[in-house]
């Protein structure tokens, strides 16, 4: 929060992994991942057997840590159904990192529960679960586009509609890729906040 509250809150996510770029965030995060590298059996068997939330959801932020796998993957998308909100924000945050740096990856993360979790009534569902598919769809999968037009229409058209630009951002690229929008026209009308072209081309389609 400090990095944040003063303007260095950018992240390096090029490694599948999420690091500020703030020095001394980043100093504090780096032996977080050491002792995830060295210790990943443990978290994973904390994550999905503690009785303690807190634990969870620091073993859910620690899974985002380690070696990239199919292991790594399943125990995150099973942490995203956890009853905890914690527990489901760090791990759907760990996902949209692994999806957003390899396309390969992105591809082994299922995204019907994801997709359920724009309707829910916590705010980190819809915040995570939107920035999760914002990635999943740069591929534009006619069958994910055609599951998020039929179940999650409305959540879309409100989360498009948000004041903030940033928090509507992914609403509005899922809204404009299900409409059929070329991606840097796409692009250009987010970056302009116009939300009724996007709209326009949805319904014409």
């Amino acid at each position: 929060m400090e990095a944040v509250e003063k303007g260095a809150g950018g992240e390096d996510n090029s490694q599948g992994y999420a690091l500020f770029t703030d020095p001394a965030t980043r100093a504090r995060q780096l032996p977080m991942l050491d002792y995830a590298r060295r210790h990943e059996s443990l978290i994973r068997a904390v994550l999905e057997s503690s009785s303690d939330a807190g634990q969870r959801a620091i073993a859910a932020q620690l899974m985002g840590y380690v070696p990239s796998s199919r292991t790594q993957i399943a125990a995150l998308v099973r942490a995203s159904h956890d009853p905890n909100a914690d527990v489901r924000n760090n791990a759907v945050r760990a996902l949209g990192v692994l999806a957003g740096d390899s396309s390969k990856r992105a591809a082994q993360i299922p995204a019907a529960g994801f997709i359920a979790m724009l309707s829910s009534g916590s705010w980190t569902d819809r915040n995570k679960s939107s920035l999760l598919l914002e990635v999943l769809t740069r591929s534009r999968d006619p069958r994910l586009l055609h599951n998020l037009r039929a179940q999650a229409l409305d959540p879309l058209l409100e989360m498009a509609h948000w004041r903030s630009a940033g928090h509507a951002y992914a609403g509005r690229m899922m809204l404009g890729r299900c409409a059929g929008i070329e991606e840097s026209r796409l692009e250009k009308l987010v970056a302009a906040g116009d939300v009724g072209a996007i709209v326009e081309a949805l319904h014409a389609e």
